[in-house]
């Protein structure tokens, strides 16, 4: 089975004039296995002659000898499949190169701004509002409100489009982060611009964060929680925290920032979490399968603090 992404079909497709009614439980599955078909096809970017494709596929559910030999299919198949990773390999390839090229001037010309500056690392920031509360340290907990952007302006995070402001642990976030907090007082707003290499490098995070791409980030510092006063939040019912309960099938994957969970449908993956705390004996096992898991995320005010389960074996926080 192929995966997901833009699909070419070389004979027209007609919108039918009316869409036909999906009365039966029947119907529904039918429709519903036809629909991954083709999102799995337009995904990898499968070229197909759909009328040849409804052949093939009706001749084999009647039962009809095929029109090639099983040989000879098994191989175009194991062809096709090759080719398609290879140009999905080039695409990528070409797409690192062009974002990194583009990252670059951005930086370069972006620290000659007024009011930006650039750290030993390669971090730029500009100062927006300056704060007189205490600094973090790296292993306390924070609350920061925060806009995410790519260099076209592009949103593609937003913690004001959520119930409240994230809780995060300051060395459990990207690199840039992590190296801004610190310098940051509770009550200051920063605008941070992130080098590539200091936020999702060459790997990216899934679909929503392209390789080799600089984010800009509009953050607020609004409150410290020192480590030893925080009390490890839980996944409950009731009382004064509200829970949202996602029962799910993800994978398991790793980037250079860490073990990553992929919220799946069908073979789409909808939303990425990030696990702060990961046992590798256990999870290594899951990246080197690649299989696809049962996975519990357990939502603690709002989408702050996330508590995961797989296959029983509970890990967290984790941040989305």
């Amino acid at each position: 089975m192929f995966s997901y992404c833009s699909v070419f079909v070389s004979t027209p497709v007609v919108a039918a004039t009316s869409t036909p009614a999906l009365e039966t439980q029947n119907d529904k599955e039918s429709y519903s296995i036809g629909y991954e078909v083709g999102l799995s096809m337009r995904s990898d970017g499968v070229e197909a002659n759909l009328e040849k494709l409804v052949q093939g596929l009706a001749d084999a559910l009647n039962q009809k000898e095929p029109l090639l030999e099983s040989q000879e299919m098994r191989k175009l198949v194991v062809d096709l499949k090759k080719r398609t990773r290879e140009a999905q390999f080039r695409k990528v390839q070409e797409l690192m190169v062009s974002n990194a090229q583009e990252s670059d001037k951005f930086l370069e010309e972006n620290k000659k701004k007024k009011g930006v500056k650039t750290t030993q690392s390669g971090l730029q920031y500009r100062v927006v509002r300056k704060g007189n509360g205490i600094s973090p340290k790296s292993d306390d907990l924070v609350k920061v409100a925060y806009r995410g952007t790519f260099i076209n302006g592009e949103e593609f995070d937003s913690s004001y489009k959520k119930s409240e402001p994230v809780v995060v642990k300051a060395d459990s976030v990207i690199k840039g982060w992590t190296e801004a907090l610190p310098m940051m007082k509770v009550g200051s707003r920063w605008q941070l611009f992130v080098p590539p290499g200091l936020a999702y490098g060459r790997a990216g995070l899934g679909q929503r964060i392209p390789p080799n791409k600089v984010l800009i980030f509009d953050m607020e510092l609004l409150a410290v929680e020192k480590t030893g006063e925080a009390e490890k939040p839980r996944a409950q019912t009731g009382g004064s925290q509200t829970v949202r309960k996602m029962n799910t099938m993800g994978k398991i994957g790793k980037s250079e920032h860490g073990y990553i969970i992929q919220s799946m449908k069908g073979s789409v993956p909808t939303e990425i979490y990030t696990i702060l705390n990961p046992d590798p004996k256990i999870l290594d096992t899951f990246v080197k399968n690649e299989k696809t898991v049962p996975i519990a995320i357990y939502i603690v005010s709002g989408d702050n603090v996330n508590i995961e389960k797989i296959n029983g074996k509970e890990y967290g926080p984790i941040t989305p």
